[in-house]
């Protein structure tokens, strides 16, 4: 995929990101040393034949002058002593070192060349070398980003639509100094060249589970893996443990493609789950792990997998998906549950271990309540370290809206109630999951709560095309409806995209 620079900037100007200074310089470096290797790969050429004709006309004046020495020796000059070489030695082991030195010089230049090249690919030329834990951990570093997102696409590149791209623009939009790595056996490594050259960190890697689960609870379960290929959900269990596996690592976000960042995550906002499903009094009563939000090292993520591993099933799809992250935080939630007890049992044992009572009297017992004390505090420090690992969010985080009830939103029907909705979910939604199962052959009318949560978050938003399920995004003001929309640029360059491939 080639794009012209020029013609990007004034394209695709203003969505540059802001924010992304250490993308955007890493992009210039790349260009000042491709052009450098271009210059290099000249001057190795000719300076190899340089220093070959060189090493030839050197070695003709070796032979000429020993021919002359060997002439006027054998008329005039003493015979060599013993212990000294010749004339025409010297010329012969003079030639072997000038033959030598060429090669070397030959094998320097080639040297030199696979050097330059391994430099270039550090600065950001994709592909680059090495394997998935290599090129990772090199971008991150190299271009210290703020957050890490993960993407899992395991299904043909032909059905990456629109759609999912949009998960990919929202992103960038509210985290543009974030990296971003799309894991993906079928999707081309230049995918998002279009991104990249804009400035942002993303790429396309190829998944390497078998080397991601090592020393992990999972490696057991990656020994049957020939057995677990024949079961009709493998594709969706091995993103599955892939998703934990690479926050385990790596840390950061991972999210399902039919998913819309619609504000900045909060920096506080980490080891954390979204509910899909709460009870009478907002309590969850299902998780989901569409959205994953850990840091590196995390402990729900190191008992997930160990979860996934010990009560993996072949024949369940959502034993091994939502119902494994509600499994596993129900044990964290018991510690929650625990460390608040606690905690009031410790302010009680507490004055007893003062010798204190309520009454103001002296305990008889201060010493053993001092010793409980004591006990109960170590108790209270597990609970309230394994609390801290999980902190589970309310609905409308992640999931305001229920896969029940999401295809009215696709439509036009209750616009009072889609007004409703839309100005709820603005004020306390960071991500909208749209459930792409259920919803993927639906197209969102215009004007409906789907059709702005999918065109009001992007970054290119008049590429569109109705085959895609996206239609065109008018440039006049949407802002009639709701003066909250963001309104497109009206002197945007209107593109249409067309994808006849079939959706995901």
């Amino acid at each position: 995929m080639d794009f012209d620079a020029d013609d990007l900037k004034k394209k695709y100007g203003k969505y540059l990101p802001a924010g992304a200074n250490a993308g955007k310089l890493q992009r210039k470096v790349r260009k000042v040393v491709h052009r450098v290797e271009k210059r290099l790969k000249e001057v190795k050429f000719s300076f190899a034949h340089l220093i070959f004709i060189l090493g030839l006309l050197f070695m003709t004046g070796n032979i000429a002058l020993s021919f002359r020495s060997h002439h006027n020796n054998k008329h005039h000059g003493p015979t060599p002593q013993a212990g000294h070489l010749s004339e025409a030695a010297r010329s012969s082991s003079g030639q072997s070192s000038v033959l030598a030195a060429v090669a070397g010089k030959i094998d320097l230049a080639r040297a030199s060349t696979t050097a330059q090249s391994r430099k270039m690919a550090s600065f950001g030329k994709l592909p680059m070398p090495g394997g998935f834990s290599d090129r990772v951990e090199d971008l991150i570093k190299k271009t210290k980003c703020s957050t890490n997102f993960f993407l899992a696409w395991t299904t043909p590149a032909e059905s990456f639509t629109l759609r999912y791209r949009r998960t990919v623009e929202s992103t960038l939009r509210f985290h543009p100094d974030s990296c971003v790595i799309v894991i993906s056996p079928t999707l081309p490594l230049d995918y998002f060249q279009v991104f990249w050259d804009l400035g942002y960190n993303i790429i396309v890697e190829r998944p390497e589970t078998e080397k991601l689960i090592q020393g992990t609870p999972a490696e057991h379960w990656w020994s049957n893996i020939e057995k677990w290929r024949t079961g009709p959900f493998f594709f969706s269990h091995h993103t599955e443990i892939l998703r934990l596996a690479t926050l385990w690592h790596y840390g950061g976000v991972y999210l399902d493609t039919d998913v819309i960042i619609m504000k900045p995550l909060k920096p506080d906002l980490h080891n954390c789950l979204g509910t899909e499903l709460a009870g009478k009094y907002g309590e969850s009563k299902v998780l989901n792990g569409a959205i994953l939000v850990f840091e590196k090292g995390s402990r729900f993520i190191w008992e997930a997998m160990h979860e996934f591993n010990s009560t993996y099933r072949i024949d369940s799809w959502g034993w091994n998906g939502p119902e494994l992250v509600t499994r596993v935080s129900r044990r964290f939630q018991h510690h929650q549950a625990q460390e608040k007890k606690e905690r009031i049992e410790l302010k009680q044992l507490k004055r007893r271990s003062r010798g204190r009572t309520k009454g103001g009297k002296h305990s008889k017992t201060f010493q053993e309540s001092g010793q409980l004390y004591m006990e109960k505090m170590q108790t209270s420090a597990s609970n309230e370290m394994a609390a801290k690992d999980l902190t589970v969010l309310p609905t409308d985080a992640f999931y305001p809206i229920h896969w029940a009830v999401v295809k009215k939103y696709f439509t036009l029907e209750d616009m009072q109630d889609q007004y409703k909705v839309w100005n709820r979910i603005e004020k306390n939604t960071y991500l909208f999951h749209y459930w792409n199962k259920v919803t993927k052959d639906l197209v969102p009318e215009p004007g409906s709560l789907m059709y702005k949560v999918l065109n009001n978050y992007c970054l290119l938003c008049n590429e569109s095309a109705t085959d895609d399920g996206l239609p065109l995004r008018p440039a006049y003001a949407e802002e009639e409806e709701d003066n909250s929309i963001e309104v497109q640029d009206p002197d945007a360059t209107e593109e249409e995209e067309e994808d006849t491939t079939e959706e995901k």
